[in-house]
């Protein structure tokens, strides 16, 4: 996956170190979602700082969505063969409440895809989103993920969360 890229209504570009925090910015943006996906929230720097190394290796992927005006509107992370070889997952998308609404996170994933045909042997996207989360469960079938993988079932804090794993043909 290149390090930057552009469109008509974004660029996606890598985080430099110094940009730690504006990624915990971004993310905690969407704290209020964590009632319905356990994995939003507010995390210590140190999961930030462990998410920036992972990046620095060759299989994970850690990019920084700006809007046609370079605002800092969310990021997105994922990997390729992490969960079977040919699938390149996408482990987050998270755009800032500010920029939602907007298409944004359409027109991310639509640049995604464009970056992962040209990677051989990568066939299919999967993610994992949790049932409560009807907006985002929404947005991802809307975006063509319409297969269910897998679905799960976890206890948080006493509360039973169910999850699905989608997929989408890289086409």
């Amino acid at each position: 996956m290149n390090k930057q890229w552009h469109s008509e209504n974004i660029k996606v570009s890598t985080f430099s170190e110094h940009e730690i925090p504006l990624l915990k910015t971004i993310f905690e943006q969407n704290a209020s979602v964590s009632e319905r996906d356990p994995s939003f929230g507010v995390w210590s720097m140190d999961v930030y700082q462990s998410i920036y190394e992972e990046h620095q290796k060759d299989h994970f992927f850690l990019r920084k969505i700006m809007d046609s005006d370079d605002r800092a509107a969310g990021y997105f992370h994922c990997n390729y063969h992490q969960a079977r070889k040919g699938v390149c997952w996408i482990s987050m998308l998270s755009i800032s409440p500010e920029f939602q609404g907007k298409q944004l996170g359409r027109h991310t994933f639509e640049s995604i895809e464009q970056q992962v045909r040209s990677i051989p042997g990568i066939q299919e996207f999967w993610l994992e989103v949790y049932t409560r989360n009807q907006a985002a469960l929404h947005f991802w079938v809307r975006q063509g993920f319409n297969r269910i993988v897998k679905v799960r079932d976890e206890t948080v804090e006493g509360d039973t969360l169910s999850s699905m794993i989608l997929s989408k043909s890289v086409a």
